[in-house]
């Protein structure tokens, strides 16, 4: 008992410096406006000319210096007091980590990031052991979590444009774990046919896929969990676009136990279970011989969509929407559905169902499930 208490005295000790730690970072630094004034304010009672404060060795080149000076140390300081806050938050996992590094670093460029900037970047990455992997082939690409040098939970940053990719990356009992930053750079045609569940680009991400253009899809399953750019999403998708192709799924998902089940088809995710999916945009058609079928998602289980837009032509049996197949919540744990919008058509296709005992048995969940054409 009193082992248990001595290391709850010790926790207590430990974020309470992490604390100071933070504190003392936050008040770290100069103001760079306040250099820029103080130049002036001594060039103004200096009487220097103009032709004096441009010229290459002059005070303004000095200033300029500085300011880039304090822009290296301010990215510095960003990511010591980003680690410091993971140490308080007492987290064994770093991918929430990882996430923040790429957003400095996107600050750091202000859009398309470049080998350079990963290069300069890596360099501040060193005291950390942490390290961005740029991603220039269909090579580098298919090696993320097949060996050690891509590891499942890295960070990558695509760098060029990709064609033909026809393999995923992770499974379910390996998902991503990562950072992967399409950079804007496109996948052109990604060619995916499966007899398994989970089938996308990535099969089951439980990291951050964010900023990944295809521009063709064309993705095909036997099972369920289907979708262009994750099978499966417990993590975040951001900002990723399908333009066009077609995504669809002929079978149903199966259990541990071998027992059939919805299938959970979508343009950007099959499913989205406690996941985010935000700013993603859907354009190819996506169809289904079972249930949940969506142009975003099929299915959404106390997860959330968040600005979602779906253009591409929807069918399936029943439980079909524009964004969302169907979409479940709790009251601990609620779904969410902002500022989504569907302006591509939906169709109730019964296939080789049509008047069957199964139609019948079914009616009442179509007519339940046809409201939620978000």
């Amino acid at each position: 008992m009193k082992c248990k208490e001595i290391q709850e005295q010790e926790k207590i000790n430990l974020q309470l410096r992490n604390k100071k730690k933070v504190q003392k970072l936050k008040e770290k630094g100069i103001t760079l406006i306040a250099l820029v004034v103080t130049i002036i304010i001594l060039l103004i009672l200096a009487g220097v000319t103009l032709n004096m404060a441009m010229s290459g060795d002059g005070l303004l080149a000095k200033a300029r210096k500085a300011a880039t000076d304090y822009n290296q140390k301010a990215i510095e300081e960003k990511l010591q007091l980003m680690y410091a806050e993971k140490i308080m938050e007492d987290n064994d996992s770093n991918s929430s980590v990882k996430t923040d590094v790429t957003d400095v670093l996107e600050e750091m460029t202000g859009g398309e990031i470049t080998e350079k900037d990963i290069e300069e970047f890596n360099k501040l990455l060193e005291p950390y052991n942490e390290e961005i992997k740029g991603v220039t082939s269909i090579d580098e690409l298919t090696k993320i979590g097949q060996d050690e040098e891509h590891p499942i939970d890295g960070v990558y940053v695509q760098l060029s444009d990709i064609e033909q990719l026809t393999t995923q990356i992770g499974s379910e009992e390996k998902p991503f774990k990562g950072v992967y930053n399409g950079n804007g750079k496109s996948i052109n045609n990604l060619s995916l046919t499966a007899a398994e569940d989970y089938t996308g680009m990535f099969r089951v991400n439980e990291g951050t896929v964010k900023n990944v253009k295809i521009e063709n899809c064309q993705v095909s399953s036997q099972k369920g969990f289907v979708g262009g750019v994750v099978g499966e999403n417990k993590g975040l998708i951001e900002n990723c676009i399908v333009s066009k192709g077609e995504i669809n799924s002929k079978g149903q998902a199966t259990n541990e136990s071998g027992e059939e089940y919805a299938s959970r088809i979508g343009g950007i995710c099959g499913d989205n279970s406690l996941g985010t999916i935000k700013n993603c945009r859907n354009s190819a058609k996506v169809s289904g011989l079972n249930k949940l079928v969506g142009g975003i998602c099929g299915f959404n289980v106390c997860g959330k969509l968040d600005g979602c837009s779906n253009f591409g032509e929807i069918s399936g049996p029943y439980q079909v929407g524009g964004c969302l197949g169907s979409s479940w919540g709790s009251e601990d744990s609620k779904a969410e559905i902002v500022m989504c919008n569907n302006d591509g058509s939906v169709k109730i296709d019964l296939g080789d169902n049509a008047g069957s005992d199964w139609l019948r048995r079914n009616t009442w969940r179509r007519r339940r499930y046809d409201y939620n054409r978000l």
